[in-house]
């Protein structure tokens, strides 16, 4: 399954960063540098969350700008309690993915 590191979620949090027009060339390779880290870590973990559509979902969903549970549910099509318990299960499983990526020395 391919995915994309959220665009949506880039241009939202990107454009909120930093000016490209007041950023000298040590800066913007620094801001690139964090883009391109921070792609791989969401790309990564999407991957490994490959096998819960729900949850790849859930999290398209965040990535997009979606943060109420009211909001993610009614993309979704589930109940808001949904929202809750699938929140939980990436919350778990996003701690084992940095845990696993911080002990092969992969830190992004």
């Amino acid at each position: 399954m391919e995915t994309t590191a959220g665009d949506g979620y880039r241009e939202n949090f990107y454009d909120t960063v930093a000016d490209e027009a007041t950023e000298n060339p040590e800066e913007i390779a620094l801001r690139e540098e964090v883009e391109t880290r921070a792609d791989k870590f969401v790309a990564g973990f999407l991957d490994e969350l490959g096998d819960d559509d729900f949850l790849v979902g859930v999290v398209e969903q965040l990535i997009d700008g979606l943060e109420k549970p009211r909001e993610l549910a009614a993309a979704l099509g589930v109940q808001v309690q949904e929202v809750y318990k699938a929140r939980k299960r990436l919350s778990r499983r996003l701690d084992d993915y940095r845990s696993v990526r911080l002990n092969i020395g992969q830190v992004s």
